[in-house]
């Protein structure tokens, strides 16, 4: 989610946080580096990567943002409604929290303004003994500029919901099957303990999208080790048309490894994989560490040269992937020419 994109959505979502439950969280680090966690009712969002919240009774708080401004806010729909809706479809139709990111600026005595938009929001119970004590002479607050949003993702429940919006902000279009086909995908790498970013849907989509529903061999499991100074290893199981097939090999990294071991059991098919041209590794624009991984393999197939992908969080593993696609494609191809050539073979001994 982008901040000027979703800004509008993220302040509905705020409304309903405190709809149902009358307060955010607000997180901040002490000056001894511990967590410490504020709950704020008074947080109020303008324009997009703008807010400000009254602070008239955290005592903690100010002192922690005096060493360190960085704060990290979490609004959830607590609604029983909304919460039980979902829970029975089994999905979200909408994102139930978000967490903004931000700094937060110097305390200073609030606006009319501001003192209006406030009390326009608890002017509902304005007649409560707890208005007068506590809401009634808020003055001073303090700003906080966000730079970052992080959806909250419920596991699979969350999936459809989240891609919709993601694919909105990137200005993608997809049909219904499509889109199954990406949120399969995307579970399948949630169940890895992968979160997955918006930043990351993009290698996703491609992978998807260019992949085709071959699966003339399939990786059943891979052992990959290594170590400084040591060859690795690769232990592999694969199925090839029912059949099943182990190997191992070593090599000069784990991916060289692994080749070593599939070209054994690829022998037994009288398969030679293809010439590897080029091989190029990409990870999101501001990625961290345990970003997805993107490997494109470029490959001399008989004078023409094919690229295949593969996404994953381990590098080792996004190669193999776009190994197996390439082996894929051939076997289909192959298979595909001695059927032709035997529906031939038939139709010219029954002539």
């Amino acid at each position: 989610m982008e901040i000027e994109a979703d800004w509008q959505t993220i302040k509905r979502l705020f409304r309903y946080s405190f709809t149902s439950s009358f307060h955010y969280a607000i997180s901040t680090v002490t000056e001894n580096g511990e967590p410490h966690v504020t709950p704020i009712g008074s947080l109020i969002l303008g324009a997009p990567g703008h807010g400000f919240y009254f602070e008239e009774f955290p005592s903690r708080l100010p002192r922690n943002l005096e060493s360190n401004p960085q704060v990290c806010v979490l609004a959830v729909n607590s609604s029983r409604w909304f919460w039980l809706r979902s829970l029975v479809r089994g999905e979200f139709k909408a994102l139930p929290g978000v967490r903004l990111y931000g700094k937060a600026g110097k305390a200073r005595e609030a606006t009319d303004k501001e003192i209006a938009l406030w009390q326009k929001r608890v002017r509902p119970l304005r007649f409560t003994k707890g208005h007068a004590l506590m809401w009634r002479n808020m003055r001073t607050v303090r700003d906080i500029e966000f730079n970052r949003i992080e959806p909250i993702n419920l596991g699979k429940m969350s999936g459809k919901a989240s891609l919709s919006k993601n694919l909105e902000a990137l200005g993608l279009n997809l049909s219904e099957e499509k889109q199954k086909k990406i949120l399969a995908r995307v579970v399948k790498l949630g169940d890895l303990k992968k979160q997955i970013t918006i930043q990351d849907l993009p290698f996703i989509i491609a992978e998807v999208l260019e992949s085709k529903s071959y699966h003339h061999i399939k990786l059943l499991n891979c052992s990959v080790t290594s170590g400084l100074d040591l060859e690795s290893t690769v232990s592999i199981r694969v199925d090839v048309n029912g059949e099943i097939h182990q190997a191992s090999g070593s090599g000069n990294g784990g991916y060289d490894a692994f080749m070593f071991a599939i070209k054994k059991v690829m022998a037994l098919k009288d398969y030679k994989l293809p010439s590897l041209v080029d091989y190029e590794v990409h990870i999101p624009k501001g990625g961290h560490t345990d970003a997805l991984t993107e490997c494109i393999i470029t490959w001399d197939c008989g004078g023409q040269n094919l690229k295949t992908r593969g996404v994953h969080s381990n590098q080792v593993f996004a190669a193999i992937l776009a190994t197996l696609r390439i082996i894929n494609m051939q076997l289909h191809e192959r298979e595909t020419k001695e059927s032709v050539l035997s529906q031939l073979g038939t139709f010219n001994g029954t002539a």
